[in-house]
């Protein structure tokens, strides 16, 4: 489990990182995100050489609808934070727990052992008091958009663990390999806002989250700039890692770990919010106590996972 924490600790970074350029620059966040998914693939590409990358993998399906699930991610997730906060977004997030260990079980025929059970439990009641204490319950559009994000994160990481070219291969194939699938990500984040060049936002479905390209956003220095930092320094690691974390250790032991991103990035803004580079993160009393039991219910599903495993290795 140690890298699936420590790519999880590396997407806090990423996110943190892409909050304060937001704040601190007028960028356009889908086409940043664009020039950080081309930049981190072009790296890794760079570094793996012609020995590490194998054209082949643009060629699996595997690659595009991994693309085509981030671009869900991202859309319903913004698209929620008009109704939510972020820090109601990142536990309601924590489902992905729950729909992980049934997908695996579904598709992969690894089931939960029963002693898990509980912890699911007290992890869907904790997100259905949150839902509920929502303005409008669990009619506020925020419940439907997470439910969608998340069951796009599931099947996603299945893709990462799954993957033909995400078997049993080397440091640098990988790496290669890691480049590609993040170039075809961003051609798919290119493609959606080129398509809304000409059709627009969806019927507004997408006002706010895609947005239509121009030539005041292609030209942006600080936009490319950043992006390119953020992404050779923190995107590209952040997805070499969940690759390797998901064919590591699994789909559902990959997402448990995902419970910890609310709270490194809590701590990220926390340390830099005394430079007055963010502002202080909050979190209210009673979302704090739902997120109390969100995350106790993940910490006995992980202590469930890892009595199995022990009493596999006694076996």
């Amino acid at each position: 489990m140690h890298i699936a924490v420590f790519a999880i600790v590396v997407w806090a970074a990423l996110l943190v990182a892409s909050r304060l350029v937001l704040l601190a620059y007028p960028v356009d966040p889908w086409t940043f995100t664009f020039v950080q998914l081309i930049a981190g693939g072009l790296f890794l590409m760079a570094v793996a050489g012609r020995r590490g990358v194998d054209w082949r993998v643009l060629a699996s399906s595997h690659t595009w609808l991994f693309g085509a699930l981030r671009v869900v991610t991202a859309s319903a997730f913004t698209a929620a934070l008009v109704h939510v906060t972020v820090a109601e977004a990142s536990f309601f997030g924590m489902i992905n727990v729950p729909m992980a260990a049934l997908a695996v079980w579904l598709f992969l025929s690894r089931p939960p052992t029963r002693w898990e059970m509980p912890g699911h439990a007290l992890l869907v009641a904790g997100i259905a008091a949150l839902a509920y204490s929502l303005p409008g319950g669990f009619t506020n559009p925020a419940v439907w958009l997470m439910v969608v994000s998340e069951l796009a994160v599931v099947a996603s990481t299945l893709l990462a663990e799954t993957h033909p070219h995400n078997r049993d291969v080397g440091f640098v194939e990988r790496v290669g390999f890691t480049g590609l699938v993040l170039l075809a990500t961003g051609l798919v984040f290119l493609g959606v806002a080129a398509a809304l060049t000409y059709i627009g936002p969806a019927g507004g479905l997408l006002t706010g989250i895609a947005t239509p390209l121009s030539v005041a956003t292609l030209t942006d220095p600080a936009l490319w700039i950043a992006g390119i930092l953020v992404g050779i320094g923190l995107r590209g690691p952040a997805m070499y890692l969940t690759f390797y974390a998901a064919r590591l250790v699994g789909t559902e032991n990959y997402l448990l770990a995902t419970v910890l991103l609310p709270f490194a990035g809590f701590g990220l803004e926390a340390a830099l919010a005394p430079f007055g580079l963010l502002p202080w993160p909050q979190l209210g009393l009673s979302d704090a106590a739902l997120a109390l039991s969100i995350t106790a219910g993940a910490a006995f599903i992980f202590l469930a996972r890892r009595a199995r495993l022990r009493a596999g290795l006694a076996a």
